[in-house]
């Protein structure tokens, strides 16, 4: 679908059966990057390890702490215990340059005014990802947040996803996905869930439109994906 016709079907999809948003967090609402950055730095160094550029963890997150390290360092025989070491001190840096994405706080409000059922679908750890809505003022919006543990299930595992949908009370076919990596767009894939894409994260567009043939569109912002997908003005 096309212009006008994509964004009138995406309306009436909107309109008439989604219920429930589940949100991505890291690279979708807000830029936790440096606080990642920070807590890999501390990691490295305590494990002897020398320090990867900015760039290249920001590259490489996604998936999980684990699947980060092992992208930045390969196949490292004490994998779990720098990951176990990075869980235990990243709540110390989790507000380091957080920032939220713009235009994100009115679309959460905007969207509980609609009576949407909102939900965090995280592979952050769960305390973490709490730490950080709460100080943002966000946690207010949410009907439920599911972070992970560092070795727990995790997107695009159906499993974890279930377990959103069935704290949300809601039905994968009445539910979208919104997140920033091909690891929520195979989430919803992987449920049958609607997904809406956004290139705010470490994932260029071009490459989101790729991975993501199916999702109701791949915005540059999510301004663009508010428009787009919900006939939002903001």
């Amino acid at each position: 679908m096309n212009g006008s016709r994509e964004k009138e079907e995406m309306s009436k999809i909107e309109g008439e059966k989604i219920s429930a948003v589940l949100f991505d967090l890291d690279g979708t609402l807000v830029n936790n990057y440096e606080g990642i950055y920070s807590c890999l730095n501390e990691t490295f160094d305590k494990f002897s390890i020398p320090r990867r550029s900015y760039q290249e963890v920001v590259s490489c997150v996604g998936g999980s702490i684990l699947l980060t390290i092992k992208k930045l360092l390969g196949d490292v025989p004490n994998l779990n215990d720098i990951g176990q070491y990075y869980a235990e001190r990243f709540n110390d840096h989790a507000l380091i340059g957080l920032k939220p994405l713009p235009y994100v706080a009115e679309i959460l409000s905007a969207l509980k005014e609609r009576g949407k059922k909102i939900g965090l679908l995280t592979n952050k750890a769960q305390d973490a990802s709490e730490i950080i809505l709460k100080h943002l003022g966000f946690a207010r919006y949410f009907d439920s947040i599911c972070g992970t543990t560092l070795h727990s299930v995790r997107k695009p595992d159906v499993e974890f996803t279930q377990r959103a949908l069935d704290e949300l009370g809601a039905a994968a076919g009445e539910s979208l996905m919104v997140g920033d990596s091909q690891y929520d767009y195979k989430t919803a894939k992987n449920i049958s869930m609607y997904s809406a894409m956004v290139a705010t994260g470490a994932t260029d567009i071009d490459t989101l439109r790729d991975i993501a043939p199916d999702a109701l569109g791949v915005f540059p912002s999510m301004k663009e994906l508010a428009k787009g997908v919900w006939n939002m003005d903001i």
